[in-house]
């Protein structure tokens, strides 16, 4: 099935999305969301590239993203940041697919297209009345 990729779509209600990892499936990809330390909105792809472990059940360790299964460690940015295995090296491939978010008037959009042509300033416009 294709979908339309450049564009933004609601993910979530703001207040749903807090620093525990939730899960959500946009054209047809399992996404992790979670929160950083200072409030922004965080969204990646939800399977771990060792064994494709659902991040979504791992936990947090600052900002990162711990997998539940080998311990892997990524950052918002998408990378591995940390393997708890062998001498610690981390290879190249060990990373997530960021997909930026937006937070605005009470919801968190995400852009589900390729990275570079995600701009804020195309989100939808506002709803609410000017005050």
């Amino acid at each position: 099935m294709k979908f339309v990729r450049n564009t933004w779509y609601c993910a979530a209600w703001s207040e749903s999305i807090g620093r525990g990892p939730i899960q959500r499936k946009f054209l047809g990809e399992a996404i992790v969301l979670y929160r950083s330390e200072s409030g922004d909105p965080v969204a990646l792809s939800n399977r771990c590239p060792h064994r494709f472990a659902p991040m979504h059940k791992g936990c947090l360790k600052g900002d990162a993203i711990e997998c539940p299964q080998h311990g892997l460690r990524v950052e918002p940015s998408a990378a591995c940041v940390y393997n708890p295995h062998g001498d610690g090296k981390i290879p190249r491939a060990a990373k997530l697919k960021p997909f930026p978010p937006h937070e605005r008037d009470g919801i968190v959009w995400i852009w589900m297209g390729e990275t570079e042509k995600a701009d804020p300033a195309s989100c939808l416009p506002s709803a609410m009345p000017p005050s």
